[in-house]
């Protein structure tokens, strides 16, 4: 789903979801059952068949029911941010000469990929995890996923104790393709275990034909993360069999998932006047690539001249964000904003966002439907509406200025910073005349 200018995204979601109506009963209200709607009409080129489609819509309708309680549970909902469904598909039969197998069990783990060192460190060598003098972390026979990260990258998998050894299975680097299969067996590894918390219960067919199980789960929002999901099959005694008895090998899915809420701040984000003309200056070897930026008379030997606004962030703090900076420029010599008649569905999302937690449902928030099932976003009037010449940066790669030294962030390390210099076009006039802002805006 879109963001919205001039709206906070996820807390109008967060509101619609508590919206109360008369007919809810104990069942789940007109506003949740409009975000489920949309959610799975959103999903539907990627998950079109009838019983996940099903499944997906049970499991978000007890997360909404389960957090209605009494006394409610203080949890984010999946469907805030939501990022589809994670679908298994396998083929078993239940042995005549075994244990019988009454139910498979669905687990998930998610760890944020953002994280301090856990100060347990190993060496990988054919799939057996030493951690020279240290004992392993594992709680238990049952698996955790596993997350490695060393120099050469990162590695996601499940890791279970198997005859005494830590065993590794399924590892994939993160992302796929970039590290290699495994990480070189002389490497230390910091570890990271999360164990996993039961999703799902699909019960086992009696007969002992071959038979075709489909699971499909959602998988919620969130901030960049790592996650694993894996199925395990339980016996009349209540006995897990997590691994697949052919191969031996786990039937069991990891990813590397985007954010898609809201970003944390920026710590070290930084607006202001210049400090020094010298030292707050883009290096001349970059004039080129900024000449769609400066005014237009502005020589290369020019640049430390007139810049009127800096703004700049530390490139450490946010290295490996996939996030963008977005500015918007409203030029002195703007004429009167345009107005325009604001989208109803705009309006009605100030509404709810102005509003208490638990107001009422009122039926004309169905004019959401379409932003819901992921179509434009609603267009703003007003005060909004002026055309602004805007600028959007990567936070971690940024195509802007970098500067040769940073004076106002006070870290060595944030030399060279990425930033964004907003220039005068002309110095101010001798006469007290006006300063005409920069023409050579861009749309990048």
């Amino acid at each position: 789903m879109l963001g919205v200018l001039g709206v906070n995204r996820d807390e109008v979601l967060a509101k619609l979801i508590e919206l109360k109506d008369s007919t809810q009963g104990s069942g789940i209200s007109c506003a949740q059952d409009l975000m489920i709607s949309t959610t799975l009409e959103r999903m539907k080129s990627v998950l079109n068949d009838a019983p996940s489609t099903a499944m997906v819509r049970e499991q978000l309708q007890k997360e909404f029911i389960t957090q209605s309680a009494k006394p409610s549970i203080a949890r984010s909902h999946p469907i805030i941010g939501f990022r589809g469904a994670a679908r298994f598909t396998w083929r078993a039969n239940r042995k005549a000469d075994a244990t019988p197998v009454v139910q498979y069990r669905i687990y998930c783990a998610r760890m944020a990929a953002e994280q301090p060192s856990s100060g347990v460190h190993a060496r990988l060598a054919n799939g057996v995890l030493d951690f020279a003098d240290a004992h392993s972390p594992l709680p238990g026979p049952q698996p955790s996923m596993i997350v490695l990260r060393g120099k050469s990258g990162a590695w996601t998998g499940l890791a279970a104790s198997v005859q005494g050894l830590t065993r590794v299975y399924g590892l994939c680097p993160q992302p796929p393709g970039d590290n290699g299969d495994a990480p070189p067996s002389d490497e230390l590894l910091e570890v990271h275990l999360v164990a996993g918390e039961l999703m799902l219960r699909i019960p086992a067919a009696t007969a002992t034909a071959l038979q075709d199980y489909v699971a499909a789960l959602p998988v919620g929002g969130g901030y960049r993360e790592y996650a694993a999901w894996w199925v395990v099959a339980v016996d009349c005694t209540n006995k897990e069999r997590w691994a697949d008895s052919a191969g031996g090998q786990p039937r069991m899915l990891v990813a590397k998932l985007p954010p898609t809420i809201m970003p944390l701040p920026v710590a070290s984000l930084s607006v202001r006047t210049p400090l020094n003309f010298q030292q707050d200056s883009p290096d001349p070897a970059q004039f080129d690539a900024l000449r769609p930026f400066l005014p237009v008379d502005l020589p290369e030997k020019g640049l430390p001249l007139f810049p009127r606004t800096i703004v700049s962030w530390d490139a450490h703090e946010v290295a490996g964000r996939e996030e963008y900076i977005f500015i918007e420029r409203q030029t002195e010599r703007d004429a009167k904003a345009l107005t325009r008649d604001a989208d109803p569905a705009w309006a009605w999302l100030k509404v709810i966002e102005a509003g208490p937690a638990g107001s009422p449902w009122n039926p004309v928030y169905e004019a959401l439907r379409p932003w819901l099932n992921g179509g434009a976003p609603p267009i703003p009037g007003g005060e909004f509406a002026s055309e602004h010449p805007t600028f959007f940066f990567g936070i971690d790669t940024p195509s802007a200025w970098q500067f040769k030294t940073v004076s106002m962030l006070r870290a060595p390390a944030a030399n060279n910073a990425p930033s964004f210099i907003d220039y005068f076009d002309q110095p101010p006039g001798e006469a007290g005349g006006g300063i005409r802002p920069c023409l050579g805006e861009a749309m990048v």
